[in-house]
């Protein structure tokens, strides 16, 4: 396998929030989860799937709003490709972002909260700039 840099990744156009579950709003329950996205070359999410979720509330919430989010396609050697990434969504009542769990044994990457980890399908790993600085 070979890591390439990129000077593009699937940049967020459109990705609103999911919608709190209002029994874990109202008991100020916070946590995290991690979706795995399929993006196609035109920028909409194909495929959503969970790879870590604090409980089951929260991913039906991430999973329901990653269907309507939008990215930038993923550039292999200038041309669209068909991409996954892994996405991190924090819920919490207060403003700050919440820990992300570690996921190297899981998925082979660590995520932090700014970035995700992007496979392309086209060959190889793609890995954001900040999430390279974390390998």
């Amino acid at each position: 396998m070979r890591v390439v840099a990129a000077g593009t990744s699937l940049r967020v156009l459109k990705a609103a929030p999911p919608k709190y579950p209002k029994r874990d709003l109202r008991n100020q329950i916070s946590g995290s989860v991690v979706l795995k996205l399929v993006v196609g070359e035109d920028g909409h999410v194909l495929e959503a799937s969970t790879v870590y979720a604090t409980n089951k509330r929260f991913e039906r919430a991430a999973l329901k709003a990653a269907g309507a989010w939008r990215f930038d396609p993923l550039l292999v050697d200038g041309a669209p490709a068909r991409g996954e990434i892994y996405m991190p969504v924090s819920f919490s009542t207060v403003m700050r972002r919440m820990p992300l769990p570690d996921l190297f044994e899981h998925i082979g990457v660590n995520l932090n909260a700014e970035a995700g980890a992007m496979v392309a399908e086209q060959g190889g790993q793609l890995i954001t700039p900040d999430v390279a600085a974390t390998l």
